[in-house]
């Protein structure tokens, strides 16, 4: 399991876009997948019982829910924290 961060999305999504701007304007590192072109993902997602983009994924720990629109760079580092809840995670504080 790889501890980066993983956006799935796919083409002509304003969400996905917004996540995008969101996480490039906090300084964070992510990899993209368009699940338009990568259909092991796009059945990865399913698999996990998304049925919409955008869905953030640190390692396999998924680290957005609810609304992209009010998703912060706290929920973020909270999501990324709860993945190892049993160590530190590597993860610094932001603010």
């Amino acid at each position: 399991m790889s501890n980066s961060l993983r956006l799935f999305t796919k083409d002509d999504c304003p969400y996905c876009d917004a996540m995008k701007n969101k996480l490039t304007t906090w300084g964070i590192n992510f990899e993209t997948i368009n699940i338009s072109e990568d259909i092991e993902s796009k059945y990865f997602l399913k698999e996990k019982g998304h049925r919409t983009v955008p869905q953030l994924y640190f390692g396999d720990h998924h680290v957005n829910h609810g609304n992209t629109k009010d998703f912060t760079a706290e929920d973020l580092m909270l999501g990324m924290r709860g993945a190892y809840p049993m160590q530190d995670s590597g993860v610094e504080d932001m603010s």
